[in-house]
C-alpha cells in the first residue's frame, strides 16, 4: 500500500511558497536580512508561476484586505496635511510595509497556519534568549542592543511587541493545541513565563500594552467558547 506524502513535502509552486512563508515566520524575529531575501523569492515565485488570476481571487473577497488596504489610506491622507515631511514620510514607509499582509495572503495554506505561528515562535524563543545572555552580561552589547533595551536582534519599537505576540501564541497553545505531552507542557509554561519577565525589564509600553490586549482578547474567545 502506498503511503501518501503529506503536502507540506511535496515539490509543487503552492508548497514551495508555504515553505517560504515559514522561514520568513522564522526569521522575523531574528534577522532582517534573512526576512529580505524570503521576500525577494517570494516575489521571484510569483512572477515566475504567473498565476495571478488565481492569486488575486484568493483575496479578493477577504474582509481582512480591505482593512489593510484603508489603514494604508489613512497614512496616504494623513501625510498629505503633515508639516514635517520627513516623520511623514517615515509613517508612510511604515505603512506601505502592511501591503506585504494581503500578498502573504495569496500564498497561504490553511493547514500550514500552525508551521507559520510555530517557526515565528522558535525565532522568538532564539532572540529572547540572545537578549538574555546580554542583560545577564554573559554576551557584549552587539547589534542593536543596549543597556536599556538589551534586544540584539530587533529595534526596541518592533522586540517588544513581538514578544507579546509570541506570549500570546504560546497561551493559545497551551489552552488550546491539543494532544501535548508534559514535556511539552512545560517548556511552553516556562517559555511565556520568560517572556512575560522580558516584557517588564525590556521596557517598552507597546509591548506592554498589545499583551494586555491580546489577553482580554484570549479571555473572551476563551468565555465564548465556554
Amino acid at each position: 500500500m502506498q503511503t501518501k506524502i503529506p503536502s507540506i513535502v511535496t515539490k509543487d509552486t503552492d508548497t514551495l511558497a508555504s515553505y517560504i512563508l515559514v522561514a520568513i515566520g522564522f526569521f522575523l524575529p531574528i534577522s532582517v536580512a534573512g526576512v529580505n531575501i524570503m521576500l525577494a523569492l517570494l516575489v521571484v515565485l510569483f512572477l515566475w508561476e504567473r498565476k495571478y488570476q488565481k492569486r488575486f481571487l484568493k483575496i479578493k473577497y477577504n474582509p481582512i484586505v480591505y482593512i489593510v488596504l484603508a489603514i494604508v489610506l489613512m497614512h496616504i491622507i494623513g501625510c498629505l496635511w503633515s508639516e514635517n515631511l520627513s516623520m511623514a514620510g517615515e509613517t508612510l514607509r511604515r505603512g506601505w510595509k502592511l501591503m506585504w499582509i494581503p500578498f502573504f495572503m495569496m500564498f497561504m495554506k490553511r493547514e500550514h497556519i500552525y508551521y507559520y505561528l510555530q517557526a515565528f515562535i522558535f525565532g522568538m524563543m532564539i532572540s529572547e534568549i540572545l537578549t538574555y545572555l546580554v542583560w545577564l552580561d554573559i554576551l557584549p552589547l552587539f547589534k542593536y542592543a543596549t543597556k536599556e533595551m538589551p534586544a540584539p536582534l530587533m529595534q526596541h519599537t518592533y522586540y517588544t511587541p513581538y514578544v507579546a505576540i509570541a506570549a500570546m501564541l504560546l497561551i493559545y497553545f497551551l489552552l488550546y493545541k491539543k494532544h501535548k505531552t508534559l514535556i511539552q507542557k512545560v517548556v511552553i509554561a516556562f517559555f511565556i513565563v520568560t517572556m512575560l519577565i522580558n516584557l517588564s525589564f525590556t521596557g517598552g509600553r507597546a509591548g506592554q500594552i498589545g499583551f494586555l490586549v491580546l489577553l482580554f482578547v484570549l479571555i473572551a474567545y476563551y468565555y465564548r467558547e465556554k
